[in-house]
């Protein structure tokens, strides 16, 4: 159990300047994708119109393998000893948490942009299926009108 928490102090590390980047881009007035992601996150769009009018799409987001940059050593594989030891983990782990909201914000505006930009489910869609993780996510759905439907404003 020990080594699964360590594994992800060790995650913390991998994506902490990424998810400084989204903690400042979180607290705009205006929602945006910070231009500091663009090297660091990659997307696809891909969707799928069935013949009987369905529109489908999956939306995935990855990070970029980043190096761990601050010079810390590598916390895998070490033991939690001592009541300090314990409560800057727990602290991490909160900082953690925060960050993860703020990843999964991101995700949701990249899927809102990406859809108007492909100007893909005009009125809303349905979602069937979303995993979020550390380092990658996808989002499923459906779109509400079908294929061949007028777009309604």
């Amino acid at each position: 159990m020990i080594k699964q928490y360590c594994t992800k102090i060790r995650n913390i590390g991998h994506i902490s300047l990424l998810l400084t980047s989204l903690s400042i881009t979180a607290c705009s007035s205006a929602p945006q994708i910070s231009p500091e992601l663009s090297p660091h996150v990659r997307d696809r769009f891909t969707t799928d119109i069935k013949t009987n009018g369905l529109k489908l799409f999956t939306y995935q987001v990855w990070l970029v393998k980043l190096q761990n940059h601050d010079g810390a050593p590598s916390t895998e594989g070490k033991v939690i000893r001592t009541r300090e030891q314990l409560q800057s983990f727990k602290q991490k782990q909160r900082k953690m948490a925060k960050q993860e909201a703020i990843w999964q914000e991101q995700i949701d505006l990249g899927l809102a942009k990406t859809l108007e930009k492909n100007q893909f489910c005009h009125t809303g869609y349905i979602e069937i299926d979303r995993f979020i993780g550390l380092e990658r996510a996808e989002i499923r759905g459906e779109c509400n009108e079908g294929a061949g439907e007028p777009a309604q404003n």
